[in-house]
């Protein structure tokens, strides 16, 4: 038996993505100004020919989340569906319990 169901992963997902319901609601978080590493992260999530997502490292309060958000902004604007665009923090008490082999196929 699951420590965590699928709703309640679910659930947390709604939360962290309101994009799904709203697709404005990404410029809200986003903010104006772009750092190298955006345009570095968005040319990795945009090669034609390779099939990857992007994971963003780094120290606390470095600036991951803005970056995240200016692309899923950027996404949007480009015609990619809202609900093709997945945020998830493993910090949260929830999805810490989970790995990404039970995030994604809850999503999908």
């Amino acid at each position: 038996m699951a420590i965590v169901s699928d709703e309640q992963v679910i659930k947390v997902l709604r939360q962290y993505n309101p994009w799904w319901r709203n697709p404005s609601s990404v410029k809200e978080e986003s903010k104006p100004q772009k750092r190298l590493a955006y345009y570095e992260a968005l040319k990795m999530i945009q090669h034609n020919t390779l099939r990857r997502f992007a994971v963003l490292s780094g120290a606390r309060r470095v600036g991951k989340t803005t970056i995240m958000y200016q692309m899923m902004d950027h996404l949007i604007d480009e015609g990619v569906h809202s609900k093709n665009i997945l945020y998830v923090s493993f910090d949260n008490p929830i999805i810490k319990l989970v790995n990404v082999e039970t995030v994604l196929p809850v999503w999908n």
